[in-house]
């Protein structure tokens, strides 16, 4: 068994919370996202990397990787994007490519809302990954874990975003391996109850989203050239950002995990857009 894996970030860690100004744990991309009331906001970082110290899958590592995902389907209006474990040692399995053949596949079903989408497409990626484990394509996962006991076994996460009809939905959805239990591969999701907008909800660091964030936080000088004065999207650029430079990883070593070209969408009830293209759309 290897044990090397390919990671969008760590270990999943808890998700930062406006509302709470409560961190939990810490994933080692940036994601930030936000609801105004009629839109939803996300961006994110570009950065993947291996936990291969062999170096044999350096060649996978990129600055250039696209974590946020669109979706436009009859009434469905979504974005998604994924942190943690997106594939292992020689691509025999890809969680990206996975999750796209998911949006292709539930494009021709029926689905009344877009919390019941989201339960198909985690019960669909569940048996996905159960099969690959079966099957032999996964052969472990790493043995990185989230620091918080409650969250043992937790291997990667969903987040998803958007508008079936104008209904808005918010969902983050954890995926959770337990070899030692039957039924050994099981997930669970958080509904946001859009109490409160506007909001803002990011992962990745603790410490630069409360610089970023909290109005009442001591700013290092080296990043408050960061600290957004106005508008949501460049409060989410701000924190990617600030998490990017180089002095960050002084402040929060797990930063040199966060980097490379920052991508950004727009979620509205008639259309799914980006703000800023990730490379690899831009390239297309």
């Amino acid at each position: 068994m290897s044990g090397k894996h390919v990671w969008y970030g760590g270990p999943t860690g808890n998700t930062w919370d406006s509302r709470q100004w409560l961190f939990k744990g810490k994933e080692m991309t940036a994601i930030s996202m936000t609801y105004s009331g009629s839109e939803f906001l996300i961006a994110a970082d570009g950065r993947c990397r291996s936990d291969d110290e062999s170096a044999t899958e350096k060649d996978r590592e990129t600055d250039q990787a696209q974590k946020i995902f669109l979706v436009e389907a009859g009434q469905l209006k979504m974005a998604y994007a994924l942190t943690g474990f997106s594939s292992n040692e020689g691509g025999k399995f890809d969680m990206v490519a996975e999750a796209e053949k998911q949006v292709k596949t539930l494009a021709m079903s029926s689905f009344s809302n877009g919390n019941q989408y989201i339960s198909r497409f985690c019960q669909n990626i569940k048996r996905v990954v159960a099969k690959a484990k079966h099957d032999g394509r996964i052969t472990e996962f790493s043995k990185r874990e989230p620091a918080e006991p409650e969250e043992k076994g937790r291997k990667f996460k969903f987040y998803f975003l958007g508008f079936f009809g104008r209904v808005p939905f918010w969902v983050e959805a954890k995926f959770y391996y337990h070899p030692e239990q039957r039924g050994d591969f099981e997930f669970e999701l958080r509904k946001n109850d859009f109490e409160i907008a506007p909001q803002i909800r990011s992962v990745g660091s603790e410490k630069i989203a409360n610089m970023m964030y909290d109005p009442n936080a001591t700013v290092d000088p080296r990043l408050l050239k960061y600290k957004a004065k106005d508008g949501l999207l460049q409060h989410l650029l701000s924190y990617i950002k600030a998490c990017s430079d180089p002095a960050a990883i002084e402040i929060d070593p797990d930063c040199r995990a966060i980097g490379g070209h920052i991508h950004a969408a727009k979620i509205t009830p008639g259309a799914a857009e980006w703000l800023i293209a990730p490379l690899t759309q831009a390239a297309a």
